[in-house]
């Protein structure tokens, strides 16, 4: 019983090991040229790039799955064009792209008042 847990840790670690070098892979060839220069910085960078990312995908699976976005792919769902989905698209994505502008802004005051 014992071996079974030991066991399952090494694979849970082992799917996380292997998750984050994918994930890490990734996030830097879209942060190309901007990689970590020190030791300090990949260390943080490897700690942080699954929680981070699984925190990304949470929201955006909370923004993408709400009652709103149901209702309108509901109501536009046998049609390939829609003024509803586009008019809908228009309002949310300003709404969600502000949200993140005022998180940046109050994150970049947070560190600069800390560090």
């Amino acid at each position: 019983m014992r071996n079974s847990y030991v066991q399952s840790a090494v694979e849970l670690l082992k799917t996380y090991v292997f998750t984050t070098a994918v994930l890490a892979i990734f996030v830097l060839i879209m942060a190309f040229p901007h990689y970590p220069e020190s030791m300090s910085q990949w260390v943080w960078f490897l700690l942080l790039v699954t929680p981070v990312t699984c925190a990304i995908l949470f929201v955006g699976y909370l923004l993408l799955n709400n009652k709103a976005t149901r209702a309108v792919e509901r109501a536009t769902e046998r049609k390939q064009f829609s003024f509803l989905r586009i008019g809908y698209g228009i309002v949310f994505l300003p709404l969600v792209f502000g949200g993140l502008y005022f998180l940046a802004r109050a994150a970049e005051a947070l560190f600069k008042a800390f560090f």
